[in-house]
């Protein structure tokens, strides 16, 4: 009775979203913008070491939720750490597919549930910073999902995260910067 309902607020939600988003990139000067792309920077040893401290301690606590079997738990720190750390040198992630695989023969849906947890978080933080103007984190957070679900077009939301995606890279290329953040990025 009420979906329909539901995906035309949906609709509404994620076009308001989008102009709010496109509005608010316009209004950013080149440097904001390219402040909103520059990585985290770990320059200093102590950065570095407590971001390897981080991983190590979250991958512990993924391990001993398995040992537990709280599959619930399970999900939602492996979600963390692939969100966290997925486009980090070192993340593990060879050891954490294994854990997956193994997580998905007990629970044949697992992957799958999985990827849905982490979409949605990536949607929810993408719209708060939408909502906040906090564009750094909304650049941050799409180009995390694009990271995490590239290519993959079954993702939820993946059509409102590529129409926001294409909005940001369309307004880096009317204000000529797309060579000016290839360059900063090497």
């Amino acid at each position: 009775i009420i979906e329909s309902s539901l995906r035309k607020f949906e609709a509404i939600l994620s076009r308001k979203a989008s102009e709010d988003f496109e509005h608010k990139l316009a209004d950013m000067t080149p440097e904001e913008i390219e402040e909103a792309f520059s990585p985290v920077d770990l320059g200093r040893k102590s950065d570095t070491v407590r971001l390897n401290q981080d991983a190590r301690i979250l991958f512990e606590k993924i391990k001993q939720a398995n040992q537990r079997e709280n599959m619930a738990q399970c999900r939602k720190l492996i979600a963390t750490y692939l969100i966290r750390f997925a486009d980090e040198e070192e993340n593990n992630r060879d050891q954490v597919e294994q854990l997956i695989d193994a997580l998905e023969q007990r629970s044949p849906t697992f992957r799958k549930e999985l990827h849905d947890f982490m979409a949605i978080d990536l949607f929810y933080r993408i719209s708060k910073g939408i909502a906040s103007s906090d564009l750094k984190k909304t650049i941050q957070g799409i180009r995390k999902y694009a990271f995490i679900f590239e290519g993959d077009s079954e993702a939820l939301y993946h059509k409102d995260i590529d129409r926001l995606e294409r909005k940001l890279y369309s307004m880096i290329r009317e204000k000529g910067m797309m060579k000016q953040l290839i360059r900063s990025r090497q």
